[in-house]
C-alpha cells in the first residue's frame, strides 16, 4: 500500500522531542560542536571515595556541560542524579550522595543555571550505576549525572 505524501509529512511532525534532539546529535556528530560535547550520552562527575567535593576533572564535566547548554539553550529541565558505591552503611550514602547533589547543584546555579530548571536527585547506593556486592568501591557509582530530562525520560530514567 502507497502512502500519500501528506501522510508521510504528518509523521514526521509527530516526531518526539527526544528524536529530534538525537537528530542534532547525528548532525553535529559524535563530538558536538565544541570540545568534544554529545548529547547522546550524559555528563558524569566522578567524586573521589567518600568525598563531596569537586575535583578538578569534575569541573572541567560541568564547563562542558555548560558550554553545550549555551549553545544549544534547550527548553527542558536538568537533571542532577547522585549515586553513591557500596561502602559504608546505605545511610551515610544517601546523605553522602545529597552532599554530593548539592555540591554539583550549587555549581551549575553559580554559573547562571535557574534553580528551577534543576531537578535534583540523590539516589545514594540504592540504584547504582554498577551493580555490585556490598562493600565494593565502585568509581563509576561514585558519580553526579548530569542530563537533559528530555534525554533521562528516554533511558527510562524518572525526572520527576
Amino acid at each position: 500500500m502507497r502512502r500519500s505524501s501528506s501522510m508521510r509529512r504528518l509523521r514526521l511532525r509527530a516526531v518526539p522531542a527526544f528524536l529530534t534532539l538525537g537528530l542534532w546529535a547525528i548532525i553535529l556528530g559524535p563530538a558536538g560542536p565544541a570540545r568534544g560535547l554529545t548529547i547522546a550520552a550524559p555528563w558524569v562527575v566522578l567524586f573521589e571515595s567518600g568525598s563531596a567535593e569537586i575535583t578538578h576533572g569534575g569541573r572541567q564535566v560541568i564547563d562542558d556541560f555548560l558550554s553545550y547548554a549555551r549553545l544549544t539553550k534547550p527548553l527542558t529541565n536538568i537533571l542532577v542524579s547522585c549515586h553513591t558505591d557500596r561502602v559504608g552503611s546505605e545511610a551515610y550514602n544517601l546523605a553522602l550522595s545529597t552532599r554530593r547533589c548539592r555540591a554539583v547543584r550549587d555549581a551549575l546555579i553559580e554559573t547562571g543555571i535557574p534553580q528551577d530548571l534543576l531537578v535534583v536527585r540523590p539516589r545514594g547506593e540504592g540504584e547504582p550505576e554498577v551493580p555490585t556486592r556490598d562493600g565494593v568501591s565502585e568509581v563509576a557509582n561514585r558519580s553526579v549525572v548530569i542530563d537533559f530530562c528530555v534525554n533521562a525520560i528516554y533511558r527510562r530514567m524518572s525526572c520527576k
